[in-house]
C-alpha cells in the first residue's frame, strides 16, 4: 500500500487563500498595480519634463462614446477646451465645446523615450491630439 499524498503547507495556504475571495481580487489588483508600475515608460505618454503650459490647471477630459447629437460612436473621442479667465477671481476656467471632436487613438506615435533604458521607442498607449499639443493622455485598464 503506497502512503497518501500530503500537501505541503505552501499548497495548504494556497487552496485558503484562493478559496478567500476579496483577498484573492485584491491581490490581482495589486498585481495589476505592479504591472503598470513595471511597464510605466510605456504606459505615461510625457517624459516627467512635459508641461502644456495651454492647459495648466485644466481638469481631467471626459472620454465620450455618445456625441451632443446623440449617435454613439465606436471610437472613443474628448470634447476640445475652451478657456476664459473669470474677471471677478483671475483664474482660468474650462468648458467642454463639442463642436472640437478629437478621435483617441491607440498606439498613437508620442514622445521618444527609451523602455527600462534600453530600448529607444516612441509609440505610447492612448493619446488625443489636439491643436499640435498632446492635452489629453490616460491608460485604460
Amino acid at each position: 500500500m503506497s502512503d497518501p499524498v500530503e500537501a505541503t503547507p505552501r499548497q495548504l495556504g494556497w487552496r485558503r487563500f484562493r478559496r478567500h475571495r476579496l483577498g484573492f481580487f485584491c491581490a490581482m489588483v495589486l498585481l495589476a498595480m505592479y504591472i503598470t508600475a513595471y511597464l510605466s515608460d510605456f504606459v505615461t505618454p510625457y517624459a516627467t519634463d512635459t508641461r502644456n503650459v495651454s492647459a495648466i490647471n485644466a481638469p481631467p477630459m471626459s472620454i465620450h462614446f455618445i456625441d451632443k447629437n446623440g449617435q454613439f460612436h465606436f471610437r472613443p473621442f474628448v470634447y476640445g477646451w475652451d478657456r476664459s479667465i473669470n474677471p471677478d477671481t483671475w483664474a482660468r476656467e474650462y468648458r467642454e465645446n463639442p463642436e472640437l471632436v478629437f478621435p483617441i487613438r491607440f498606439f498613437y506615435r508620442g514622445e521618444p523615450y527609451k523602455l527600462w533604458d534600453l530600448y529607444r521607442s516612441r509609440p505610447t498607449y492612448l493619446q488625443s491630439k489636439m491643436t499640435n499639443t498632446f492635452t489629453f493622455s490616460a491608460p485604460i485598464l
